[in-house]
């Protein structure tokens, strides 16, 4: 998931939230309104023990609040996945965060 802060002007400065969400890895270029970023990455959880053992664990986290937006930038977006069997899943990346 990932809310960026979207900067408009008028008599006053107003900004918008607007929630990016991603669910596969991709290439993203923000729209040029995009100044800055609160980041949400969560990464992939690891799979469950096999035959008798438990369930798997949840993937990390991690955030990052105000990340500067470059006009005309491609961010590159890597989405982890899920762990199999007794294995741990992989990280999700944003940028460089």
């Amino acid at each position: 998931m990932f809310g960026a802060m979207r900067q408009s002007w008028a008599d006053s400065v107003s900004f918008t939230t607007t929630v990016y969400t991603f669910n596969t890895n991709t290439l993203w270029i923000p729209p040029s309104s995009l100044v800055s970023a609160n980041v949400l990455l969560v990464a992939g959880g690891g799979g469950g023990g096999n035959y008798l053992g438990g369930g798997g664990g949840a993937g990390g986290y991690r955030t990052a609040s105000g990340y500067s937006i470059v006009t005309g930038t491609t961010y590159t977006v890597s989405v982890g996945a899920g762990g199999g069997d007794s294995a741990n899943g992989s990280n999700s990346v944003f940028a460089d965060i």
